[in-house]
């Protein structure tokens, strides 16, 4: 009994993380300054003509196949689970008028601030319900195993073909994302950090 309730835990931690990512892509792109997956997205919704949502699956899909026939990785719950519900977070937040306006200058740093944070905590919420990877993690590793790089570069790499495959896809590139891909991934590592920070300083002050 007591694993299933564990289980359930999980996941419910697991949906609210996707829930938190799938806003925060939808901020970025809002602000202008979509991460490097979402720039590919982008070019790939331009080409389909689909809802972003359903580009997002589309390509998680792509991802998951080429992960699979490429990587001999095979999806797992938290590889399916992560490509559906982001899809479907991201289509149901899109629904709402905030992500219409049209913000001045000043407003688009401030949203995608917000956008930083909130993907950030996503994933880090995510990670730790300890489910497994998702389609665009599952293809840093298998870059990093099949290229021999180290997981740090292969995700420089899977950064830039998502960028690269993006433009020529017909998004335009813009400088935000330069700030987004610089600042997500610190901004992710210190909220995984900060569970273990907490507790710490707890300890320190009982």
């Amino acid at each position: 009994m007591t694993k299933k309730i564990d289980i359930l835990i999980r996941l419910g931690q697991a949906v609210t993380g996707l829930a938190v990512l799938a806003l925060g892509i939808l901020l970025l792109i809002t602000a202008q300054g979509p991460d490097p997956w979402g720039v590919f997205l982008l070019g790939l919704k331009n080409r389909l003509g689909l809802s972003l949502g359903a580009t997002t699956l589309s390509g998680g899909m792509l991802l998951i196949a080429i992960n699979l026939f490429w990587g001999r990785r095979r999806p797992g719950l938290a590889t399916v689970l992560s490509m559906m519900l982001v899809a479907v977070f991201i289509d149901l937040f899109g629904l709402l008028t905030f992500f219409g306006y049209s913000f001045a200058l000043w407003q688009r740093v401030l949203v995608q601030g917000a956008g930083v944070f909130a993907t950030a905590s996503g994933i880090a919420i995510y990670v730790r319900a300890g489910l497994g990877e998702g389609p665009v993690e599952g293809l840093m590793f298998v870059l990093s195993e099949k290229l021999r790089l180290s997981v740090g570069v292969a995700k420089i790499v899977k950064d830039c073909l998502f960028v690269v495959g993006g433009v020529l896809l017909g998004w335009q590139l813009q400088a935000a994302t330069l700030v987004t891909a610089l600042t997500v991934g610190p901004v992710t590592q210190f909220m995984l950090s900060l569970p273990e920070k907490v507790k710490k300083q707890a300890r320190g002050t009982i």
